[in-house]
């Protein structure tokens, strides 16, 4: 349904079934990114907090930005808790 609303066309099984792969993938790079900045700032234990996940997105934007799905261009500001 979210694929048809931004698209305005019908979507198939077998295109819902790539785009989800692709958002499994993204997801996937998101994550390990935010891991590796929790590394470098040696806060390696316990959960990956929001503030490692926008920092990983906004690398990734900077150096990789073929890699975010169309129509990310950017993230909200907001606070943080």
């Amino acid at each position: 349904k979210i694929m048809q609303d931004v698209s305005g066309c019908s979507v198939n099984d077998e295109l819902a079934i790539a785009m989800g792969g692709a958002a499994k993938i993204f997801a996937g790079e998101l994550i390990e990114s935010a891991r590796l900045i929790m590394e470098k700032a040696e806060e390696d234990r316990g959960p990956i907090r929001p503030s490692h996940v926008l920092s990983a997105y906004a690398q990734i934007k900077r150096e990789d930005p073929e890699l975010l799905p169309p129509g990310a261009i950017g993230l909200r500001k907001r606070k943080l808790l």
